[in-house]
Parts: structure tokens; sequence; C-alpha cells
């Protein structure tokens, strides 16, 4: 039968405690990445939503009636900004006006675009 020093089983020992140690941290490492490179996708993938436009987003029409337009133009319209049309801060109005639509949830407007009835206007270029 073999015998082995104490010296020699002691070194054993700490070769097998050094790998299981490596092992240790390796595992670890692992399941750190794991955890991040998940937190990261689901970051990328919220972010990814909020900047494309797709069929699950939402699309609201709204008809402004004369009236309302005259209510607009008396309380809400500001003449005196010169870098600021009538159209312009009627849609940062209506904007505005959307995003409080839900106070307990976030509410981003990707995009907004006034759509004017030119029938007369098409009626006129014939």
């Amino acid at each position: 039968m073999c015998k082995q020093s104490k010296e020699e089983i002691a070194e054993k020992f700490q070769n097998a405690a050094k790998c299981i140690y490596i092992e240790i941290i390796s595992a670890l490492l692992v399941v750190g990445f794991t955890v991040l490179s998940t937190n990261w996708t689901k970051d990328l993938a919220k972010r990814y939503d909020e900047n494309t436009v797709t069929p699950s987003d939402y699309t609201l029409y709204f008809r402004i009636l004369p009236s309302q337009s005259d209510i607009f133009d008396k309380i809400l319209y500001k003449k005196h900004l010169a870098n600021s049309s009538r159209g312009q801060q009627f849609k940062e109005w209506m904007t505005h006006q959307l995003s409080l639509f839900k106070h307990d949830d976030l509410v981003k407007i990707v995009r907004t675009d006034l759509v004017f009835d030119n029938q007369k206007m098409i009626r006129l270029l014939r």
C-alpha cells in the first residue's frame, strides 16, 4: 500500500481547496453576469419599445369644434410668442393635456400630428 506523508496530503488539500474556490468564484461570476444581462436586456427592450412606434401603440383622433378652437384662441393662444405658431402652441397644449390624462401612470406621447380639414383647399386646386 502506498503511504503519503502529511505534507503531501496537506498540499493535495490545498490544491483541492484552490480548485473549489475557483469553481465557486466562476459559478458566482456566471450567475452575476446572467442577472446583469437579464436586467440590461429588459432595459433595452423597454427603451426600444418606447422609441419605436409599433402596432400595439395607440392612435387617438380628436375632432376639434370651431367653438373649441375659439376658446383656445381666447384663453390659451399667446400671440406675442414670435417663434411659436398657433398650430405649434395648440399641439404643445394638447400633448401636455394628454400627458396629464392619468396621474399614476407615465403616458409617453411619441408623436403628435395635427391634421386639418383641407377639403375646401383641395377643391380650390381643381
